[in-house]
């Protein structure tokens, strides 16, 4: 039922941040679409919540089988929950090459703290899990990291940029897509080997 859950809200959340982001143009931040007054940072909101509900559910699902993955998810959920909390203001500006608010600051910190404890939740994954679990995070991390590195590059060199925009949207579709693929991973039922009785036995009378 919890990794069910956990789906629900991660098809969800990909489904919100389609509609609240897109319309925004790849040389804005994901995070614009929160912005207050924008006309669909309800949505955005909501959405940017649900992937922090998937993430701690996920947490409880892994707690057994992957404990270092279910510590990283447990401080993924607050800190993706309070990027969603508070939003950026407009532009979402990001030193060192524009001037931030403190609301500005707050949620860069919560969504770095989310994006990276996910990644490390990945990365716990790809190494104490096993079978689809394993292949899809070991996919998922060669892809994301590399593009969550050049994101975070991008923004120290140039900021808020098409190349930015682009680097950030496709490190977080793998993140989120992640979370959805390891949820029906999570909820499949393993398998059971039935075990026979020899070929040709008979109960003694």
């Amino acid at each position: 039922m919890i990794p069910l859950a956990a789906l629900f809200l991660g098809c969800f959340a990909v489904l919100g941040l389609v509609l609240s982001v897109w319309p925004l143009g790849f040389e804005s931040y994901v995070s614009e679409g929160g912005v207050p007054g924008t006309g669909r940072a309800t949505l955005y909101t909501l959405s940017v919540l649900s992937i922090a509900a998937s993430a701690g559910l996920l947490a409880w699902a892994y707690r057994k089988a992957a404990p270092l993955a279910a510590l990283a998810l447990v401080v993924a959920a607050p800190a993706i929950a309070l990027s969603a909390a508070v939003p950026c203001t407009q532009g979402c500006p990001l030193p060192p090459h524009e001037e931030s608010t403190v609301s500005d600051l707050v949620h860069a910190a919560g969504s770095t703290a989310g994006v990276g404890a996910c990644a490390l939740a990945m990365l716990a994954l790809a190494w104490q899990s096993a079978g689809g679990t394993r292949r899809l995070s070991v996919v998922a991390l060669a892809i994301s990291w590399p593009l969550l590195l050049g994101t975070a590059i991008s923004i120290l060199a140039t900021g808020r940029d098409v190349v930015t925009g682009t680097l950030e949207r496709l490190g977080l579709t793998v993140c989120l897509l992640w979370i959805i693929a390891v949820s029906v991973a999570q909820k499949r039922p393993a398998r059971r080997i039935r075990v026979g009785r020899p070929s040709g036995s008979q109960t003694a009378r």
